[in-house]
């Protein structure tokens, strides 16, 4: 018997960088539950990636961010699970520049597990394999920076 071949979900995936921080979050659940991860997940009908990265944002982090533009799409293949992932690349809104902070943090302080991160620390970071490409390019850019 012959299975039909899905079509892969669409997920957003919204890299949040601030003040040479990333915000970064810690998976729960299967599969690669422990590996790192940006906010994000699957598109509603009728939403653009873009929106989509937007309010995963806000309603994993309880962070608004605005959406700057696409750095990559990629599409991942496991035995059960076809995925297309768009990473967006996304900044502080005005509102959340203006929140309060912890210590002398210049980001909001995100809901738990999410955290910000120094942007070099990325590479130490153990993130699905999905994320592979765009976090390459994230760490070429740091590099051609300095």
């Amino acid at each position: 018997m012959t299975r039909a071949v899905q079509a892969p979900q669409q997920i957003a995936v919204a890299v949040v960088m601030a003040h040479g921080k990333v915000l970064v979050g810690r998976r729960a659940a299967p599969p690669y539950a422990g590996y790192a991860e940006f906010p994000g997940g699957k598109l509603e009908q009728g939403e653009s990636p873009e929106q989509a990265a937007v309010r995963e944002c806000l309603e994993e982090t309880g962070i608004d961010v605005v959406a700057d533009r696409v750095l990559s799409e990629t599409h991942h293949a496991e035995p059960d699970l076809r995925l297309r992932l768009t990473f967006v690349l996304c900044r502080l809104t005005s509102h959340d520049t203006d929140r309060r902070r912890e210590g002398n943090n210049a980001c909001p302080v995100p809901l738990p597990p999410f955290e910000w991160i120094d942007a070099k620390m990325l590479s130490r970071r153990r993130f699905p394999p999905a994320n592979r490409r765009v976090l390459d390019d994230l760490m070429q850019r740091l590099a051609d920076r300095t």
